[in-house]
């Protein structure tokens, strides 16, 4: 009997053991899963030349003191170059200087509401590139069945009509000639000959010609093209120094014939420059998705639009290969941010950049704001109930501090490709010599990752367990790294000469 009963405890024991042990699985901080990363540090693939960068605007200085002041010293911690602002018509009086046509002998010129915007983004820029983008065209341009209304309040209705009213499109190159003019040329005369003083001499590094046209105002190649013509040549006659940034496209994937109309000299006026194209990326995970399928929907749509990225790539490098290219906006736009969410963000976002500068980008811009509202919440910075910088802006941070334009990316590899693993890794060699290694996490439970040689390495990470805190930094003991869920760590090992 004794005997029975010491095999009936030792079973149920046995059994308890088990469970705990499954059950430790769905731990955040329990492996599942181990991944080997190989590494041949001799086999340099390139040398980056890759920024990153942030498009985003402090809140109201007046309304929020606090959040604004937060949000300047946060941006220039960053330091980003190719500081992006943009003028957009969701709010006409903030985006357009000139909301009615002159007639009369009057005009009706106001930059009391953009003055302040384009101030702000020249000093959180400071020392570094930045572009300027006034990207809304004064509606009384375009034909429409009646005079659009525009009012200080954020809407959608002030983007209307697809034909412009001056076919020769001189009323549209002289809007921009003036907006140039203001700002780098201490003022302009206007339509009737009136000198209205600005005082501004500013030094603009690149104008951003239009936004999203595929989007706005149903503009064809043709058009914009035509369109980005004239508005160049009138801005690059008031300061030849400016470099212009052009295609702007909200959804490249649909609209190939864009790059293939564009970029082709051909179909440009003699003298116009091309210096560089931009185009965005926002993820769109389905509004009934739970987080466990998001996570999947996010990196698969990632996936997608870099395959895009290389068919974009070589159209460019064939028709205009010293053109450069600019991925700046880029984010998730979600239903709902559960605390995950911050953090899926940030691992995506980490792999884009990673991704996009093994091609050779020139700039990839994390879109971003510093409030957090019901338009477009998923791209906040901040967390909602009291403004702590979330992941989005920490993993920026992460990257910005460790990985710069002039690092060697060397081959750098993932266990068996096929089925691709939750892990991405990539080399990297600074200038000084330090050997660098980016890891993401793209699922949200832990996984092992070895890699040999990284014993003693310092390790700076951010996961799902802090997605509301600045990265964190331990040693790495072995030659194993656990991650947990939408891990994003870079690796810094000791210098060497190479």
């Amino acid at each position: 009997m004794r005997e029975a009963t010491r095999r009936f405890f030792h079973d149920v024991y046995a059994v308890l053991v088990m469970l705990t042990a499954a059950s430790a699985l769905c731990l955040p901080g329990f492996a599942r899963g181990s991944y080997s990363v190989t590494i041949n540090w001799a086999h340099v693939l390139r040398v980056s030349n890759t920024y990153l960068s942030l498009m985003a605007a402090p809140p109201d200085r007046e309304k929020d003191p606090a959040g604004y002041h937060r949000a300047v010293e946060a941006i220039k911690a960053l330091g980003p170059e190719y500081y992006r602002f943009v003028a957009w018509y969701p709010v006409p009086t903030r985006a357009v200087a000139e909301l009615e046509p002159p007639h009369e002998g009057k005009t009706f010129w106001n930059f009391s509401l953009i003055d302040p915007q384009v101030e702000q983004a020249m000093r959180l820029a400071g020392e570094h590139p930045w572009l300027l983008n006034f990207s809304t065209i004064p509606e009384w341009m375009f034909k429409t069945p009646a005079p659009v209304p525009y009012s200080a309040k954020y809407g959608w209705r002030y983007e209307q009509g697809s034909q412009l009213k001056d076919p020769t499109l001189n009323e549209l190159s002289a809007y921009y000639r003036r907006l140039a003019e203001w700002y780098t040329q201490r003022g302009f005369k206007d339509e009737y000959g009136h000198w209205h003083p600005s005082g501004h001499h500013f030094s603009i590094p690149y104008w951003e010609v239009l936004n999203e046209p595929d989007l706005e105002h149903d503009t064809t190649p043709q058009q914009y093209t035509r369109r980005y013509d004239a508005i160049v040549g009138a801005v690059h006659n008031v300061d030849p120094k400016i470099k212009f940034v052009g295609i702007v496209l909200g959804f490249p994937c649909l609209h190939p014939n864009y790059f293939l109309y564009f970029l082709n000299r051909r179909n440009h006026k003699p003298g116009i420059p091309i210096n560089m194209i931009s185009y965005h990326f926002y993820a769109f995970p389905g509004p009934d998705e739970t987080p466990d399928v998001e996570q999947y929907t996010v990196f698969d749509l990632t996936d997608q639009f870099l395959e895009n990225v290389r068919f974009i790539e070589a159209i460019r490098k064939e028709l205009s290969p010293q053109t450069e290219t600019d991925i700046n906006e880029t984010g998730i736009m979600a239903h709902s941010t559960p605390d995950p969410f911050w953090s899926l963000s940030a691992a995506s976002w980490a792999y884009l950049y990673g991704k996009l500068s093994r091609m050779g980008i020139n700039v990839v811009t994390m879109t971003g704001s510093f409030v957090y509202g019901p338009i477009f919440g998923s791209l906040s910075l901040v967390e909602p109930k009291n403004g702590a910088l979330n992941a989005r802006y920490w993993v920026l941070r992460l990257l910005h501090d460790n990985l710069d334009p002039g690092d060697r990316m060397v081959e750098t590899s993932v266990g068996n490709p096929i089925p691709p693993p939750p892990i991405y890794a990539q080399g990297f060699i600074t200038p000084g010599g330090e050997r660098k290694i980016l890891l993401v996490n793209k699922r949200n439970h832990s996984v092992e990752v070895k890699i040999p040689g990284v014993g003693g390495a310092r390790e700076e990470f951010l996961d799902v367990t802090t997605p509301f805190h600045a990265p964190l930094t331990s040693r790495v003991h072995g030659n194993a790294v656990v991650m947990r869920g939408y891990a994003v760590a870079v690796l810094t090992c000791e210098s060497r000469k190479s």
